[in-house]
């Protein structure tokens, strides 16, 4: 399914920016970060709802007795909550070493 590839691709982009480990030297650089830091908290809520669509997609599929379609994006989908899980627990300040705090600071 492509939205769910879509999906996943943009996981992994923003794994890549959440799992950093660049902590700032100075304010400025600190300043920085806390941007990238709210960028990344905009874009998870503004993506929110493609995940909460595949989930839909997979129960339809699911109850219309298509269950090898969606037996393939069930696991696809569970793949992703959990890897969505994992963004929103950075997200809330966390995962990253350089975000630990951020979005408890708050």
């Amino acid at each position: 399914m492509r939205e769910a590839g879509e999906l996943a691709q943009w996981i992994a982009d923003k794994e890549t920016v959440a799992l950093s480990d660049e902590t700032g030297g100075d304010l400025e650089q600190v300043e920085v970060i806390q941007r990238r830091f709210d960028d990344f908290q905009k874009d998870l809520k503004a993506n929110e709802a493609r995940l909460v669509e595949l989930n839909t997609i997979a129960e339809r599929l699911t109850a219309m007795g298509q269950t090898e379609a969606a037996e393939k994006i069930k696991i696809q989908i569970e793949d992703l909550n959990q890897r969505w899980a994992a963004l929103e627990q950075v997200g809330q300040g966390g995962g990253s070493a350089g975000w630990v705090g951020l979005g408890q600071a708050r």
